[in-house]
């Protein structure tokens, strides 16, 4: 089809305004579970002290009428701490620029405020999953979660719990062991070396490739059974 003579068109316009929408949109993801989950408290140094106690082990408790009372060794505490780590994220907006008109005011100060503070959160939940040991002195490292996992654990060949020395006052890092695929047997493992040392576990936090597999964990023969049953009791008619 054939276009009229002199017909002026878009491209070759100079004036034509953009069509740039307000809306935002920030695809990155924002989760920080473990971070979220975590208590917070106010630190009053930059090395924080803690105790930990624990319990014997449970035994026969059956003694004589009579018997001539003796008295058993106290078991102090074991006394760790950690040191506090620096996170900063900065920027800079002139005052011209707070002042100018823009789509979706993502350059303005009160929008970035609440960007890098998210990413700061990121920064954080990073570092407490990254294996890392603990690093006193002017640019500190907090001992990371996985330096002071020694219990409940379950590693591959060659694996070695890191944990707190008190030699130092550090954490070391855990040494990571042949990497295997996740299984059910594995999580099972896990679970019941919790259940024996007092652990009560009430969340699973996993990476991508993990929640896959526990997602189709949900398939298994037990579960589907148990399942029926629960649907069976559920469909019957009371009395």
């Amino acid at each position: 089809m054939a276009i009229l003579s002199n017909t002026f068109r878009t491209g070759s316009a100079v004036g034509i305004r953009e069509d740039l929408d307000d809306v935002v949109s920030r695809i990155t993801p924002t989760d920080t579970p473990i971070y979220s989950m975590a208590e917070k408290e106010t630190a009053d140094q930059i090395h924080s002290e803690w105790e930990i106690d624990t319990l014997r082990a449970p035994g026969q408790n059956a003694q004589e009428e009579g018997d001539e009372y003796s008295f058993n060794a106290i078991t102090p505490p074991v006394k760790v701490g950690n040191y506090s780590q620096i996170f900063r994220e900065s920027w800079i907006i002139s005052g011209s620029m707070e002042a100018s008109k823009d789509a979706g005011r993502v350059q303005k100060r009160k929008y970035q405020k609440i960007k890098k503070g998210i990413e700061v959160r990121k920064d954080i939940e990073f570092a407490i999953i990254t294996n890392t040991a603990s690093v006193s002195g002017n640019t500190r490292f907090f001992g990371a979660l996985p330096s002071w996992l020694t219990t409940n654990v379950s590693r591959g060949a060659s694996g070695a719990n890191g944990g707190f020395s008190q030699g130092t006052g550090l954490t070391v890092a855990e040494t990571t062991g042949t990497q295997r695929a996740f299984s059910k047997t594995i999580l099972d493992a896990v679970a019941q070396l919790g259940f024996n040392n007092g652990a009560n576990f009430t969340d699973l936090v996993v990476s991508p490739y993990v929640k896959g597999v526990f997602a189709a964990l949900m398939s298994d023969a037990n579960v589907a059974s148990l399942t029926a049953i629960l649907n069976a009791i559920l469909a019957r008619p009371s009395a």
